[in-house]
């Protein structure tokens, strides 16, 4: 795979990326560059409207929204399938709105699900149509072949498995907050305070945009600086008033223990 980008000016109305992709799978490079460079650049203009596009997942519960923030492969889009495979409705898997007003909404964009889904979420795998199921098995030969250095994801839409996103903003619930660390020997939740939030988000936003700032360089430094500013503000208002939880998980389980216990602490069951 290749591409090249090339960033406008950091102050333009609106932003401009020119964006180039060769090679094959095209899918695959669309994907990378849509993580790499077009979603961190999307955040920036999120942030001049008053909203903070986060690196979290989020399912409706009696029309609320519970809010799962976690870095990647913590199992966030996996739980999520779930979910929908369960008719709960699901406003993203990687990437959701919140906005000041303490609301969530969902962003517009598919899901992502990887060769493990097989193992790690069984039930989901299933209410797949058998196109998507061997378009995973596929991707896990892939994997197998390759050592673990090509794990391609595959984009479904939500219709896939199960009801669309809620239409409009729901107000936040709950935030859960998952971490895998060294330590623990069972899962562990615990509350967690508003700025402990707001610290944990801005660091994942921040490892998001690492390559926007690496690949745009010192034109974009200070419009970097203002959004990370502009996103605690939004982040503080958003979350003052939902329930607030962190989930510590042992580094060493395996994929699907670590999801069955998020699954149950989102509210799925085991």
């Amino acid at each position: 795979m290749r591409w090249s980008v090339r960033y406008g000016d950091a102050d333009a109305e609106p932003l401009v990326l020119d964006l180039a992709v060769g090679g094959r799978p095209r899918s695959f490079g669309l994907s990378l560059v849509q993580g790499f460079h077009l979603e961190p650049a999307l955040s920036v203009a999120a942030a001049r409207r008053g909203f903070v596009l986060l690196p979290a997942a989020a399912v409706e519960d009696d029309g609320r929204a519970v809010v799962v923030l976690g870095r990647s492969r913590s199992g966030k889009s996996s739980v999520m399938t779930l979910a929908l495979a369960a008719g709960r409705r699901v406003l993203g898997d990687d990437q959701v709105l919140l906005g000041a007003d303490g609301t969530c909404r969902a962003f517009p964009r598919r899901l992502r699900l990887y060769p493990d889904l097989r193992e790690t979420a069984p039930a989901a795998f299933r209410a797949l149509p058998p196109a998507d199921r061997a378009a995973l098995r596929a991707r896990a030969a892939a994997r197998a072949v390759s050592r673990g250095w090509v794990a391609p994801s595959l984009a479904v839409p939500a219709s896939a498995l199960g009801p669309g996103a809620p239409e409009g903003a729901l107000p936040v619930a709950r935030l859960v907050l998952v971490e895998r660390v060294e330590g623990v020997d069972e899962a562990v939740c615990a509350p967690l305070d508003v700025e402990g939030a707001v610290g944990c988000a801005l660091e994942v936003l921040d490892e998001q945009r690492a390559r926007l700032a690496a690949a745009a360089g010192e034109a974009w430094r200070d419009a970097l600086a203002v959004t990370r500013e502009r996103e605690a503000d939004v982040l503080r208002a958003a979350l003052a008033g939902a329930r607030l939880e962190r989930l510590r998980m042992p580094v060493g389980w395996a994929a699907a223990r670590g999801i069955r216990a998020l699954a149950g602490v989102v509210g799925l069951g085991a």
